[in-house]
């Protein structure tokens, strides 16, 4: 039996047709099929129906997929959203502790996985004192941020490769040697102040064999140093906090006053301590638009270039070139800033304007120069505590009644009446014998003057002039300071001296030792002591026993006796062993602070003392007793000893100013390399023997490695 047919309808015979002409039948359709020619009619049809059952189920199974879809997508944003807050608190885990521990093993198999993953230095020779001032109050800094900052702000972080490319380096040291060489021998008088040029003497005028020489030792130099890949000296924790620090805008990281460790706090009580505590003054700062500011500025180059120009006979050639060489500078403004004075309460903030750099800062150190060489003569003039100190060992006995007082100046620098201080120094400095007699009397008073009255500053974006006083940062502004009130110390009363066994002066702070039973000279004396211009003192009481600078100065019996004084909020943050310092820095360190205690100590006892608490305080910072015992004998064996420090200017010496990273060639390859291709090489005249063209040996018998401040951290 034949299967019945089904009747071929228009829909079957619609769905055969290709897809341009199913395309003009929808059309057709749809604009409806009057007026068409019969051919068109033939290919026609009725838009297809659906029954409701089958919409019903197409609508749901629509319904059904867009709520797959909806569901998936919720599902994939939770997940997402669950993974982001995961990985914040991972980083906040690894900011706080440096690690996040794994919940699915035990408590002994974190610990081991992370000890296992510890750098040697850091489990060898961990600083265990690691401190610094939290001065925030809203917002906190990460809750580890003392692993960082715990390190001393000196504190060097070791690039990620070592060096590979030395070609400034050796273009200097040949810029240096080939100098040295074409003057060696010669009349000529290596200036005070210079600034440093790219001159060079031409390669004919310069022995041959030295030429040949330092092209051999830079191309064996070349060798030594290749790229390779340093060990990181900071965790990856630490390296977090840095980035932190660096890149978030409310919190500041700034040094502390005296030396007392790095301070974190907001960026906002930062500047607003700046601007209370200082510059809203209007009796010492005033506030200038940019337009005022770059005017004046511009007026003080002008001054400065009339101040050459007027005084050309009694400026040396030298000093002439430096001094106009340093009116063109990148930047001409200084920059201010503040330093929070941790040891004070309620807490303060000591002004301090950077001028290194800047259109005076040239000026301002020849006007030092000639400055300090007149204070160096006053007779309460002290540069230093040794200086004191010995001042103090060369005393009479003193009198049972004798008792020790100290004077500090109510911030001096910004409280002396410049109008007064230029009229008293002028004076002064016209009528002094005692001055060296090149010096330019009048061209020293016109600079100063003009240092002192046109100290305009940066402060962020705004811009400030200083009314009266001069600021912490200016060249001269000590020697300034100390023979301002050094005039008025030279006319002390007579009735005064014989109540004092001693008076000197640091800056603004006075010590001495008063004799005197009746209390009527001590007011007396203080009254006068505060009659001058509008600088004011702070007297403290007589005692038996003061703090002076960083002594201790007490009577024991008809003598005085010093120790060391150090404040009570010292941090002792010295570098820990793991900084990228080159090693002479720590035996610097060490060597140093043994001459101090035993220069300034006058109980051999108390240096026995204070030794062994700096031996437990650089054990504390993380060196092993084994680097430290051979340190510590070489410092007492070279105690007294007075090392002759080498310099730029010295004939006999040559630098190699190279970055240092631990992974560097060591110093001792580069010496030996020096001796074996320029120095002495074998079967050759020696470096030393070899003359210029003038017939001069050039006499340069050693080299010392220099070395600048590490790169920055540009691997972070």
């Amino acid at each position: 039996r034949q299967p019945r047919q089904k009747k071929q309808t228009t829909s079957h015979v619609f769905s055969s047709l290709p897809q341009k002409k199913k395309d003009e039948a929808r059309h057709r359709n749809d604009t409806g099929s009057k007026g068409k020619g019969p051919q068109e009619n033939a290919i026609t049809c009725p838009k297809p129906r659906f029954s409701r059952r089958r919409r019903q189920r197409f609508v749901s199974r629509a319904d059904q997929r867009t709520a797959e879809k909806t569901e998936a997508k919720a599902l994939q944003q939770a997940t997402e959203q669950e993974y982001r807050a995961v990985q914040e608190v991972d980083a906040r885990l690894t900011l706080a502790y440096g690690f996040v521990a794994d919940t699915s093993k035990t408590v002994r198999h974190n610990v081991s996985i992370v000890t296992c993953s510890m750098p040697c230095w850091f489990y060898f020779s961990r600083p265990a004192n690691m401190a610094s001032h939290d001065l925030t109050t809203t917002t906190k800094p990460p809750p580890s941020f003392r692993t960082l900052l715990g390190l001393g702000l000196n504190f060097c972080v070791c690039p990620g490769t070592t060096t590979s490319k030395i070609r400034d380096s050796i273009d200097r040291f040949k810029r240096d040697i080939n100098t040295k060489v074409f003057f060696a021998g010669s009349a000529t008088v290596t200036p005070t102040l210079f600034n440093r040029t790219d001159w060079e003497p031409e390669p004919h005028s310069l022995p041959v064999e030295l030429l040949i020489r330092n092209n051999l030792f830079a191309r064996q130099l070349n060798t030594l140093f290749k790229r390779r890949r340093n060990q990181p000296n900071l965790l990856p924790s630490q390296v977090a906090v840095l980035k932190y620090f660096k890149s978030s805008p409310d919190l500041l990281v700034t040094r502390s006053d005296k030396n007392l460790g790095p301070a974190v706090g907001e960026r906002l009580t930062y500047v607003n301590a700046a601007l209370d505590d200082h510059l809203l003054n209007p009796l010492t700062y005033r506030q200038l638009t940019e337009g005022n500011a770059n005017r004046l500025m511009q007026k003080t180059r002008l001054a400065a270039k009339s101040f050459l120009r007027n005084n050309l006979s009694v400026i040396s050639d030298s000093d002439q070139k430096f001094l106009l060489e340093t009116l063109y500078p990148r930047d001409p403004y200084p920059h201010f800033y503040v330093t929070w004075k941790i040891h004070k309460t309620p807490l303060k903030t000591r002004p301090i304007v950077s001028v290194s750099g800047s259109l005076l800062h040239g000026l301002g150190r020849w006007v030092d120069n000639l400055l300090q060489p007149i204070c160096k003569t006053l007779p309460s003039f002290i540069s230093s505590s040794w200086e004191l100190k010995e001042s103090i060992s060369s005393l009479s006995p003193l009198p049972p009644h004798a008792r020790l007082f100290t004077f500090d100046a109510k911030s001096m620098y910004t409280c002396i009446d410049t109008d007064h201080a230029m009229a008293v120094i002028a004076k002064y400095l016209r009528a002094c014998k005692t001055i060296p007699k090149d010096t330019p009397v009048e061209a020293l008073i016109e600079a100063l003057d003009l240092i002192m009255r046109s100290n305009i500053f940066q402060f962020g974006d705004t811009y400030w002039l200083q009314l009266t006083g001069t600021a912490m940062g200016t060249p001269p502004a000590p020697m300034y300071a100390t023979l301002y009130f050094a005039i008025k110390e030279l006319d002390m009363p007579a009735r005064f001296q014989p109540c004092l066994a001693i008076y000197k002066r640091y800056i603004d702070d006075v010590f001495g030792v008063w004799l005197s039973r009746n209390e009527q000279d001590w007011i007396d004396f203080c009254t006068w002591m505060d009659d001058f211009g509008s600088l004011k003192w702070d007297f403290g009481p007589r005692c038996s026993s003061v703090d002076f600078l960083d002594l201790t100065i007490e009577i024991d019996g008809p003598y005085l006796k010093t120790r060391l004084f150090e404040k009570l909020l010292n941090l002792y943050l010295y570098l820990p062993p793991h900084s990228a310092h080159p090693p002479g820095v720590v035996y610097g360190l060490i060597a140093g602070m043994i001459k101090r205690v035993f220069r300034l100590t006058s109980d051999p006892t108390d240096c026995t003392v204070w030794l062994r608490k700096f031996y437990t305080r650089l054990r504390h910072r993380g060196y092993p007793a084994a680097t430290l015992q051979p340190l510590f004998d070489a410092g007492f064996a070279n105690r007294n000893l007075t090392p002759v420090k080498a310099t730029t200017t010295s004939s006999d010496t040559v630098f190699l100013h190279v970055p240092y990273t631990p992974a560097n060639p060591t110093s001792r390859q580069i010496q030996g390399l020096f001796r074996e291709t320029l120095h002495r090489p074998p079967r050759s005249t020696p470096l030393h023997q070899i003359t210029n063209r003038a017939g001069n040996p050039c006499n340069i018998k050693r080299l010392i490695i220099a070395y600048p401040l590490p790169y920055p951290p540009h691997t972070l």
